[in-house]
């Protein structure tokens, strides 16, 4: 009984005295991997001072954060803290790149027999439209061009669908764009929810 009492002593004694540790290695796992993210959207973007900078900073943290580990290799409280933070930065650092990422992107239409309603429909939606003649296989073929706001676009995509199952749709990421007209298209209303 006295061995069993030692044991959970020991044992619960030690946990609380690593915890501290395993929740400060959580939170640099969570700041180096929402810097990770972060560093590879500005690679992505061309902005190479601001990844070689954030690439510092999250070296930096990983460096502290893996001497911490390994200072207690056997003791899985301080690994699990680095698992944890690694997941939960990884979910941090895509929330904050969709939060600085365009809120615009650029809705293609191609639809060989329902351009001119679907156009339509955009339109009376608030939404500017380009249509351009293409050439396909079989001929001639309208392509449409709208730079919407990201909710509408999908929301778009589903009246689409349902004028002209047929047609060929593709959404892009707008990530500059200079002159021209972006309505803020706050009479759009959902025909499709998602």
């Amino acid at each position: 009984m006295t061995t069993l009492v030692g044991f959970f002593q020991s044992t619960f004694g030690e946990f609380w005295s690593v915890l501290p540790i395993a929740a400060l290695i959580f939170l640099l796992r969570v700041l180096d991997m929402s810097a990770d993210t972060l560093r590879i959207l500005s690679m992505v973007k061309g902005h190479r001072t601001r990844a070689a900078l954030l690439g510092v900073f999250q070296a930096s943290v990983f460096i502290y954060a893996i001497t911490e580990v390994v200072r207690s290799p056997t003791h899985w409280i301080p690994m699990a803290g680095y698992a944890l933070g690694f997941g939960v930065g990884t979910y941090i650092g895509s929330t904050i790149a969709e939060w600085l990422s365009s809120n615009h992107v650029l809705l293609r239409v191609l639809s060989r027999t329902h351009s001119a309603e679907i156009t339509e429909h955009l339109r009376g939606r608030g939404c500017r439209v380009t249509v351009v003649q293409g050439q396909g296989k079989d001929g001639p073929v309208p392509i449409l061009f709208s730079v919407v706001n990201r909710d509408v676009a999908h929301e778009a995509m589903g009246v689409i669908r349902k004028i002209a199952p047929q047609s060929f749709i593709t959404v892009e990421q707008v990530e500059r764009a200079v002159g021209g007209y972006v309505p803020r298209l706050a009479g759009w209303r959902p025909a499709v929810r998602r």
